[in-house]
């Protein structure tokens, strides 16, 4: 299990961008189907998620 986490984590840091745009694409669908009900909500994990992956954002 600790080899797929280190390919997974590898992969996510050279996809940053690819990787930040699905995230977004995710939250988006979110917003969409429940209406806007919890938007902030979503809003805010997905700024979790995007400062969670990458090079550049990490803040581990």
């Amino acid at each position: 299990m600790k080899k797929f986490m280190d390919q997974a984590r590898e992969y996510v840091e050279k996809q940053d961008e690819q990787v930040d745009q699905g995230i977004e694409k995710a939250g988006d669908m979110v917003n969409e189907r429940t209406g806007g009900r919890y938007k902030e909500h979503v809003d805010r994990g997905v700024e979790m998620m995007r400062s969670r992956t990458g090079e550049g954002d990490q803040n581990r």
